[in-house]
């Protein structure tokens, strides 16, 4: 604006100062036909009670909406701190056959054009902002549903290996790399009539009836059956 039109235009505007927790804009209201602009302090919207963001940049906009719908206000603004605005009221437009009106409105216009454009922008980022977070949560969920897959289906195996163990006729030991049993299946107790339980943490070797000649040690064991 040039400042011959800034200077039609202060006939409209007012300097408005308030102090915290004042109700600015009321949700559910009838709208009137102020927007306000802020110049100091910050402001908090919240939509039935619920804190939606806040505003606190010398510029921002508020009740603009007001001026081109006639739906209650959609939200509340109310101060956070003591703050100041330039508040531009259209309802001292006259009859839109005045030339001077013409061309307030024209001003208006051009604010209003401003504004949206720069909330719509903002509306469109924060939209790529939520399909790019709703995307990560769809690989995510993909990504559980696929450990889950897994999960159960390593868990059928391990269900299926029990059984195997626990039905054999011959008798089967679990060890660590030392030779020592971690488990063993309930032929255990059928071949050597010794409890389950009571082998474990014992040395295979003891267990075993090793040819003379045979490996000495547990190692020595394990490398001849791997030949």
């Amino acid at each position: 604006f040039t400042d011959g039109e800034l200077g039609e235009l202060l006939p409209l505007c007012g300097l408005h100062r308030y102090g915290a927790e004042h109700v600015l804009i009321r949700e559910g209201d009838a709208p009137d036909n102020r927007v306000y602009f802020l110049l100091s302090g910050s402001v908090s919207v919240s939509i039935q009670g619920r804190f939606i963001l806040r505003l606190h940049s010398r510029g921002d906009t508020l009740g603009e909406m007001g001026l081109i719908s006639a739906a209650p206000r959609s939200a509340t603004v109310r101060t956070d701190e003591p703050s100041q605005f330039l508040a531009i009221d259209a309802s001292q437009v006259g009859h839109p056959k005045d030339p001077r009106d013409f061309k307030l409105r024209y001003y208006l216009g051009r604010i209003f054009n401003t504004i949206l454009t720069k909330k719509l922008r903002i509306t469109s980022d924060r939209a790529r902002l939520y399909e790019d977070i709703l995307s990560h949560s769809q690989d995510v969920e993909h990504q559980r549903q696929s450990l889950e897959e897994r999960i159960a289906d390593y868990l059928q195996q391990i269900s299926l290996y029990s059984h195997l163990v626990n039905s054999a006729n011959d008798a089967i030991l679990i060890t660590d790399d030392a030779g020592h049993v971690l488990n063993a299946n309930q032929a255990l107790t059928r071949v050597f009539g010794i409890a389950t339980d009571a082998v474990i943490g014992m040395e295979a070797v003891r267990l075993m009836a090793l040819p003379p000649d045979g490996p000495a040690d547990w190692p020595a064991l394990a490398r001849a059956a791997a030949d």
